[in-house]
């Protein structure tokens, strides 16, 4: 499989990953009864369309891009155990960080896309420092974290056809 394919239809993953984290965001403060069933679709699309970040910036984003990948990928094993959700989302926020950096380098993505990828990690940081906003920068940092990732998507998905 050329890599053009992969890093289409990954694009396609990224697209739908944002419409997952942001739905599941919005929906977390009032969970309907298929809340899991977006929580897995967000987890699967995220990291497909994370190997295809990798894919398809990785002879510019360097060191930097490649310790965001697997950062990221880390983070996600401790999503599995409620009592390391918070070292999980450090570790992957680390991750999301260090993409940004080397997607910066790469410059294969317009720069609001790694621009909001830390805004979102900016935003949502302070919410494990004041539980009142807890919900609301949960949300707020999770749909610019859900339009980075669709717009990188949509770069991906348009440029590689």
């Amino acid at each position: 499989m050329s890599s053009s394919p992969f890093i289409r239809w990954t694009g396609l993953a990224a697209i739908f990953a944002g419409v997952f984290n942001a739905a599941g965001a919005i929906l977390d403060a009032n969970p309907p009864g298929y809340i899991g069933i977006i929580y897995l679709g967000a987890t699967v699309t995220t990291l497909a369309a994370i190997a295809g970040f990798y894919q398809y910036q990785k002879d510019g984003a360097g060191i930097w891009g490649l310790a965001g990948v697997l950062a990221i990928l880390i983070g996600n094993l401790f999503f599995f155990s409620e009592s390391t959700v918070a070292l999980g989302s450090s570790v992957l926020g680390l991750g999301l960080l260090l993409l940004a950096v080397g997607s910066f380098k790469a410059g294969k993505f317009p720069r609001w896309v790694p621009v909001l990828w830390v805004l979102s990690m900016l935003v949502g940081l302070p919410g494990f420092l004041y539980p009142d906003l807890r919900e609301t920068l949960f949300i707020m940092g999770a749909v610019t974290f859900a339009v980075g990732f669709a717009g990188a998507g949509y770069t991906m998905w348009s440029r590689s056809g």
